[in-house]
């Protein structure tokens, strides 16, 4: 599992990447700086990451 703050670009850009899905938002999870922010909630099930990894090594063959 993985968080990251909405405001952040490179981590969400990592996540699409990583092909993660959201699983959840917090909404005003954290107050910093005089605003709240917003968590996103990104997961990867075991199994959707070995399909992945199979997929991944048949294209090298």
């Amino acid at each position: 599992m993985s968080t990251t703050q909405l405001f952040q670009e490179f981590p969400l850009l990592k996540t699409e990447r990583l092909r993660l899905r959201q699983e959840g938002l917090l909404r005003q999870h954290e107050f910093e700086h005089g605003q709240y922010i917003d968590l996103a909630v990104f997961a990867l099930l075991r199994q959707e990451y070995a399909s992945r990894e199979q997929e991944g090594s048949s294209r090298h063959e």
